[in-house]
């Protein structure tokens, strides 16, 4: 009996040896954090202000940052890529001008606005048109070990330039956010 049981976990190992890595995929809705919280729009301009003038310096509007609650079963394992597929309406009243809204992530709330963004979206809008912007992309690998604990903060900034003769007014609104995390696993 010994001896069987010792064959079987030795054929279990070069098994599993020879599979390679073992690589897990999470999938992690973002959106749903902060969808209906008030961070998944952005008004521009910050009230109390009407439009933005014609002329005027850039504005800077930016969310409260949200805790997105990552799955508990990371542990040592190291992760490989992380991956965000997002889409965004510039929904524009009035005004032409440009809109880039930048995405941050942290391990904390209280330092999320003072790194690098992680990603950006967003373009060139006109008077009274939603314009969709989509983003599809792999995160540097300095964002890697945000991924490895129990929760990552996220917040947005948006800056606002006013390119035309008129107001400009519109609202962000984040409509999907999602982040796949491949994980090389430690099994050995």
């Amino acid at each position: 009996m010994k001896a069987t049981a010792s064959v079987l976990i030795l054929a279990a190992a070069l098994v599993a040896a020879a599979c390679g890595e073992g690589r897990a995929i999470f999938n992690v809705d973002v959106y749903s954090f902060m969808q209906g919280s008030g961070n998944d729009t952005l008004r521009y301009p910050p009230l109390p202000l009407d439009t933005i003038p014609p002329g005027s310096p850039p504005i800077t509007v930016s969310t409260d940052s949200v805790k997105v609650v990552l799955p508990g079963v990371f542990g040592s394992s190291v992760v490989d890529t992380a991956h965000v597929v997002g889409i965004l309406d510039l929904d524009n009243v009035r005004g032409t001008g440009n809109i880039t809204v930048e995405v941050f992530l942290s391990a904390d709330s209280t330092t999320v606005f003072s790194g690098s963004p992680a990603f950006s979206f967003g373009g060139a809008v006109t008077p009274g048109t939603v314009t969709t912007d989509t983003v599809d992309v792999d995160l540097l690998g300095t964002f890697n070990s945000l991924f490895t604990g129990s929760a990552v903060w996220l917040a947005f900034r948006a800056n606002v330039a006013n390119t035309g003769a008129d107001g400009m007014q519109g609202t962000i609104r984040l409509r999907a956010l999602d982040l796949r995390i491949v994980l090389q696993d430690k099994i050995f």
